[in-house]
């Protein structure tokens, strides 16, 4: 019973940590390639959006961190909140993309 919850939640948690990862990467890469875009395009960059970039960044990074604290913890059960926390986060940062992909 629990030991298979502690190691599916572990797995699970990994696998989310993971997948996120992969994606923040392609973010990163989305990132840089609009600000490269905008310093060749002669258009004076400005330090608050290139700052408000690297925030907006580095809040992506708030649910691995949370998956990888369940991941590496002995008793994974008792983080439900951060597991919970970690969803709540994850959905809220990917649904404006997938609202403004889906709109007509």
């Amino acid at each position: 019973g629990r030991d298979h919850y502690t190691t599916m939640v572990t797995w699970c948690a990994r696998w989310a940590r993971n997948a996120w990862f992969v994606l923040w990467v392609f973010l990163l890469c989305l990132t840089a390639w609009s600000i490269l875009d905008t310093a060749n395009t002669q258009m004076p960059l400005l330090q608050n959006q290139i700052i408000n970039d690297i925030t907006r960044l580095l809040l992506w990074i708030i649910p691995a961190l949370l998956w990888t604290i369940v991941e590496r913890s002995a008793t994974p059960l008792r983080h439900k909140l951060a597991l919970t926390l970690a969803l709540f986060f994850s959905m809220g940062f990917v649904a404006p993309f997938y609202l403004g992909i889906t709109t007509p």
